[in-house]
């Protein structure tokens, strides 16, 4: 959109991914001929490779709808691309897909999705600005507030001041983990920061760490000394009455504790909802995300990982 594109370009040319964390995309580019016409791309064979490749790939498929991500679904020239950290890998990825459809080309490319490359400064409240990408560590300030839609608003604290997140619809169990945070849980929150148009900030998150949880309580009136029945209140400092046997009491209210729906985790959105820079789940298994590669690459060792099944 607009210069966006430029921009990327350009960053892409500077990047020095070969001296940072970085992955690999295998993609395979569709004729002239079929551009604009429907992808012909087996679903049941992305289906056989995401289990096969799950722990060296990513974002293959959005389990809980069953959408394949593989395939854009623009005019553009791609008909199909793989991530995943390991360029071998992918080509034995690529090969376990069925294509119905003539290939003009396959590439692979060094990048930096899934790295986080973007969540990598930590940040104070106070410094915030417009368009800043941010990890900010907190306490939860407030109870969060549900709109219309599904979408969860709470504050967070700092020593430096207070901050807004917010995790959309979209997000899934990270919006589902917000809605049950309360005041005094340790966050760390990863996103970018939304100018409104009131001139206040929100950060928009992309990935959730519930860090610790506080215990939370809810006030009971006292129960009967006598029949051991929740005694009703007769007013405003006026003491508890039993219901059941008249027994009137001065003891105040108690506190108990309260099971809650949340423990300490890593929330991301689903693969549908994600930023191609997210990192994924699987990458826990991968923490360096490095690669190096002992031979060089050859057209002749990918025509050679590609099954006879493809069209490739």
């Amino acid at each position: 959109k607009s210069a966006r594109g430029l921009i990327g370009a350009l960053a892409a040319i500077g990047a020095k991914l070969d001296q940072v964390r970085h992955t690999f995309e295998v993609i395979a580019y569709r004729t002239k001929d079929n551009l604009g016409t429907k992808r012909a791309v087996d679903k049941e064979s992305v289906f056989d490779m995401d289990t096969k490749y799950n722990d060296s790939t990513f974002q293959n498929l959005d389990h809980e709808n069953g959408r394949v991500l593989i395939c854009p679904h623009g005019p553009d020239p791609v008909l199909l691309g793989i991530r995943g950290f390991d360029p071998f890998t992918l080509l034995k990825a690529l090969g376990e897909v069925r294509v119905r459809e003539p290939v003009e080309r396959v590439m692979i490319f060094r990048t930096n999705q899934g790295t986080n490359a973007h969540l990598t400064r930590p940040r104070k409240i106070s410094e915030l600005e417009p368009f800043q990408s941010a990890v900010l560590t907190a306490r939860v300030d407030s109870l969060p507030r549900v709109l219309k839609g599904g979408h969860v608003i709470f504050r967070i604290r700092d020593e430096t001041g207070v901050g807004v997140c917010a995790a959309y619809a979209p997000s899934g169990p990270m919006m589902r983990a917000a809605r049950e945070l309360i005041p005094g849980d340790e966050v760390r929150a990863y996103g970018g920061v939304r100018l409104n148009r009131d001139s206040s900030l929100t950060l928009n998150l992309e990935r959730l760490d519930i860090l610790r949880i506080v215990e939370a309580f809810r006030e009971e009136n006292p129960r009967c000394p006598s029949c051991g029945t929740c005694c009703e209140s007769m007013g405003r400092d006026q003491g508890f009455r039993c219901e059941k046997c008249g027994l009137r009491t001065r003891d105040s209210k108690t506190q108990v504790r309260i099971s809650r729906d949340l423990e300490p985790s890593v929330e991301i959105p689903p693969p549908r909802s994600r930023r191609h820079l997210t990192r994924p789940q699987t990458a826990s298994q991968n923490p360096d995300l490095m690669f190096a590669r002992e031979d060089a690459f050859s057209f002749e060792r990918l025509l050679k990982a590609i099954q006879p099944a493809s069209t490739l």
